[in-house]
């Protein structure tokens, strides 16, 4: 794990009113430690899209941006119905690096949350869509890096969307204070945690985490801060989820505590055993 002990990136001030290139920025969306979400007027196809503007102490590693512009790139050219369509990303002329989005009417996993846990069909509805537009993510060689309930959202008419891709790593890359900054920790397995993050099953891992979260309520990792989290995730066992959600179907339970396995290798090696073991396909 990076040192935790470094100032965090400068937040991004709000771009209303400004323009980006061809999008005219309007109202902030959301923001948080990466960076902020407007609501922005692209120009030249006449649409509303979604800006993320990142961080400029996100992007001081040149190799680390190249890389985060060739991923975000990379995932603009998936077309799933449970992928975001990412229509550009690219650097302003004084290097601010940004992603262009569609933009969807709906709710974040994180939002729908905090309305209480998730039965079980819709919990199960939530990973399915997620999993299978991740799984068409891993075929095109991107491990995703950053699920967390901000970056899962349903859609008005129904739909899941993956969001944010390439955006974890940039930060691991570039910035010496590591994803720990921006309260992702609690998602990430602990070889992420100790700088690799490279196979699959770091995703899988995060698809356990948001699981558990969804049926019980709270993540399995919990704490004060980030140190805490960290220490639970490398060193210490959840309570099994049988014994905190009663009832449900065993090869949910036990498929849930396979992918939070700490050994990678032990973990579900795809997306699809992923879903065989919990008998959604």
């Amino acid at each position: 794990m990076k040192n935790t002990d470094a100032e965090a990136p400068r937040p991004v001030p709000s771009l209303e009113g400004i323009r980006l290139g061809k999008y005219d920025v309007r109202e902030v969306l959301g923001e948080g430690g990466m960076g902020v979400v407007h609501r922005a007027y692209d120009t030249a196809l006449e649409r509303d899209v979604a800006l993320k503007v990142l961080s400029p102490s996100l992007g001081n590693d040149l190799k680390a941006r190249a890389r985060f512009l060739l991923e975000a790139r990379a995932a603009g050219a998936i077309d799933h119905g449970n992928v975001c369509t990412i229509h550009e990303a690219d650097t302003t002329p004084d290097g601010t690096l940004y992603i262009a989005m569609a933009l969807y009417k709906g709710e974040t996993l994180k939002e729908r949350l905090t309305r209480g846990r998730c039965t079980l069909e819709e919990c199960l509805d939530w990973t399915l869509q997620a999993c299978s537009g991740l799984e068409q993510v891993h075929d095109a060689g991107i491990i995703h890096r950053d699920l967390t309930p901000g970056n899962l959202l349903r859609t008005e008419h129904g739909v899941v969307k993956l969001l944010d891709f390439g955006i974890a790593k940039l930060v691991e890359d570039s910035f010496t204070s590591g994803p720990a900054a921006f309260g992702a920790v609690r998602y990430m397995p602990p070889e992420q945690l100790e700088g690799n993050a490279r196979r699959p099953q770091v995703d899988i891992w995060s698809m356990g985490v948001l699981m558990y979260e969804m049926l019980s309520g709270q993540p399995p990792f919990v704490g004060d801060d980030a140190v805490k989290v960290i220490s639970q995730v490398l060193r210490d066992d959840p309570a099994p989820l049988a014994s905190v959600v009663t009832g449900l179907p065993e090869p949910v339970s036990a498929g849930v505590m396979q992918a939070l396995q700490k050994d990678p290798n032990a973990r579900p090696s795809s997306v699809h055993e992923f879903l065989c073991r919990l008998t959604l396909r």
